[in-house]
C-alpha cells in the first residue's frame, strides 16, 4: 500500500526530492516527521492540535508511533532514514540548541502498520532497525576526503549564518526562506567532518549523513560564507 502525501498549500504528492550524493552513507527526511511518545497507537490530543512529543532518540527494535507529512512518499513495509532531532532543535532550530547534539541520530526505520492516512497526514507505526548518532559518526563511517569543494553544491552566500559550540558548528543559508540548505559538522584534531548536510524546501525535506572530511580551501571558504 502506498503512502503518498500532499502538500498542504498546493496539493503537489510528488516524492521527496533527494539527489544522489556518493560523499554521504544514507539519505533521508528531516521536518516532516513528527515523533509521538505513543508506541501502539494515536496520541490523545492536549488541547485543540497538540498532543505529547517524544523527549528521548528512539533506540533500535523500538516500536515508535509518527506523524508523517508531505513529501513523504513511501509503502506499507517499506524502510526509509529520518533524521531525528531533539525536541528544542526540532521547534527552536539548531542555532539555539547544539547543546542537545548528543541525542541527535539518523534512525532507519520499518513501516509496520498504518494507523490513519489522509491526503496530506499519515499516523504510522514503525520499528526502528538502525540507528547512527551524529556524535558516533566518526568511530561507525569511514571518512570521505573532498573531490571538490562540497560547498559549491549549496545555495552560496544568501541568508548564511553559523552557531558554534566546542567542536560542533551548525551552518545554515536561504534565500527568502523558500529554499535553503544547513550543515553540521565537528572539528576533530584539526579537521574538519561534514557529518549531516539538509536540503528544504516547499517540496523538499532531505538529510543525509556521512563523514565527509573538509580540504583546507573548503574551510576557507566555510570561514568567510558563514562568519557568525
Amino acid at each position: 500500500m502506498q503512502i503518498q502525501l500532499q502538500c498542504a498549500t498546493c496539493g503537489n504528492a510528488a516524492a521527496n526530492y533527494a539527489p544522489h550524493r556518493p560523499e554521504f552513507i544514507a539519505v533521508g527526511y528531516q521536518d516532516n516527521i513528527e515523533w509521538s511518545q505513543a508506541h501502539r497507537k494515536i496520541p490523545a490530543k492536549q488541547g485543540r492540535n497538540d498532543w505529547p512529543r517524544s523527549q528521548r532518540t528512539p533506540n533500535i527494535n523500538e516500536k515508535c508511533v509518527i506523524l508523517a507529512k508531505h513529501p513523504f512518499h513511501e509503502t506499507l513495509g517499506g524502510e526509509f532514514w529520518v533524521f531525528y532531532e531533539p525536541i528544542d532543535a526540532r521547534l527552536n532550530g539548531w542555532d539555539d540548541s547544539l547543546a542537545d547534539i548528543q541525542q541527535a541520530a539518523f534512525v532507519k526505520c520499518r513501516i509496520t502498520k498504518i494507523l490513519r492516512q489522509s491526503a496530506k497526514t499519515a499516523w504510522l507505526q514503525i520499528r526502528v532497525i538502525d540507528r547512527i548518532y551524529l556524535h558516533q559518526a566518526i568511530s561507525q563511517i569511514p571518512a570521505q576526503s573532498e573531490t571538490e569543494c562540497f560547498l559549491d553544491h549549496t545555495f552560496g552566500n544568501r541568508g548564511c549564518g553559523s552557531n558554534t559550540l566546542g567542536e560542533w558548528q551548525y551552518c545554515y543559508g536561504s534565500t527568502e526562506g523558500d529554499v535553503g540548505h544547513w550543515m553540521i559538522l565537528r572539528q576533530v584534531q584539526q579537521q574538519v567532518h561534514l557529518i549531516a548536510y539538509g536540503e528544504w524546501s516547499f517540496h523538499q525535506a532531505t538529510a543525509y549523513l556521512g563523514n565527509l572530511v573538509l580540504s583546507e580551501s573548503t574551510c576557507r571558504v566555510l570561514t568567510e560564507r558563514y562568519r557568525q
